[in-house]
């Protein structure tokens, strides 16, 4: 649940590309899961991505995909909040 009085920055980045199959759309932050060859990839950097959002109270998601017509991501990022507490 996201703090009260939280203002996000949200962008929304889409492409026309081979999208997703609805199998590799579910996998697609799992750390490790690639669907490229050994040599072109690891697979940890949309989990990797999605980690380092959410410490910081964002999050990085995929919002639209259809094989054959492309995919879409949102990245939300907090940019201030109101009444926060001090230590």
């Amino acid at each position: 649940e996201k703090a009260p009085g939280l203002t996000k920055l949200c962008i929304s980045i889409r492409d026309n590309g081979a999208g997703l199959s609805p199998e590799n759309a579910n996998k697609l932050f799992t750390q490790k899961f690639t669907t490229k060859s050994k040599s072109e990839g690891t697979g940890i950097g949309l989990s990797l991505s999605r980690r380092l959002m959410r410490s910081f109270e964002g999050d990085l998601s995929l919002t639209w995909t259809e094989p054959g017509r492309g995919a879409e991501f949102t990245v939300e990022l907090p940019l201030a909040q109101e009444n926060r507490r001090t230590a």
